[in-house]
């Protein structure tokens, strides 16, 4: 995401495994009862920058996860991640401006069977300034495109760099302790956080670790219910939740 090319030439992998000695065919497609929404995060075209683009997805209809199975995310025809949320977020890395295809789907626990797909096309500009104020809609062939830019456009009003989560959380681990010293040195029991969007406290979270460790206190906000039951339980009996 930086001006200069010589930080775009080393991509980083969304995450490594080896390749099994025999790999598994593909899951055979039998169809479901169920649609995956694909969007992003409002402006996020003209104002999240990087190599990091933000893919969120929504699973609706009769198709449960992860009761009935798992969201697989394939980039350019590569599996790069698998969540067992009915909703969430993906990482797309891109180094070079151009199309890329993005498929998200839901497949049963042993991966043999797809239910239902979803496809878009995600463009990576240059710079900011190159994306289009609609930053979502029909490409030529009617599917959903997605826009990101790996640079700020020059007078964008939100700057925002997107970086790997990585290396969002090794920020708020060297960022605690001065947090916590700093709540103490003002005379409150201890430093206070408000995180929008909780979940069930645990999955993916990035502060679930700090509130544990430094004993925070705070305002833990999820508006779906299954989650904030999950949220509730997660954090019973922990004081200044």
């Amino acid at each position: 995401g930086r001006d200069d090319d010589r930080h775009l030439t080393s991509v980083p992998l969304l995450y490594t495994r080896d390749p099994p000695s025999d790999p598994a065919p593909p899951a055979r497609f039998v169809g479901g009862d169920g649609s995956i929404r694909l969007f992003q995060p409002h402006m996020a075209g003209r104002c999240c920058w990087g190599r990091h683009a933000m893919v969120r997805y929504e699973v609706s209809g009769a198709l449960s996860v992860p009761e009935d199975g798992v969201v697989v995310f394939e980039f350019n025809g590569v599996e790069t991640d698998v969540f067992p949320f009915p909703r969430g977020e993906f990482q797309a890395v891109a180094s070079h401006p151009g199309n890329h295809s993005v498929l998200v789907a839901i497949e049963n626990h042993d991966r043999t069977e797809r239910f239902v797909e979803s496809r878009a096309v995600l463009v990576i500009h240059a710079q900011g300034h190159d994306v289009p104020e609609t930053e979502r809609g029909a490409g030529a062939g009617g599917g959903l495109v997605l826009h990101h830019a790996l640079r700020r456009g020059g007078e964008s009003k939100c700057a925002m760099e997107c970086v790997p989560t990585d290396t969002m959380d090794d920020a708020r681990s060297e960022a605690a302790p001065a947090i916590s010293a700093r709540a103490l040195a003002s005379g409150a029991e201890a430093a206070f956080l408000v995180q929008v969007g909780a979940c069930d406290g645990e999955s993916f979270d990035p502060v679930h670790a700090l509130i544990k460790q430094h004993a925070w206190g705070g305002l833990l906000v999820e508006p779906l219910p299954d989650l904030f039951t999950r949220l509730q339980a997660t954090y019973q009996g922990v004081p200044r939740l």
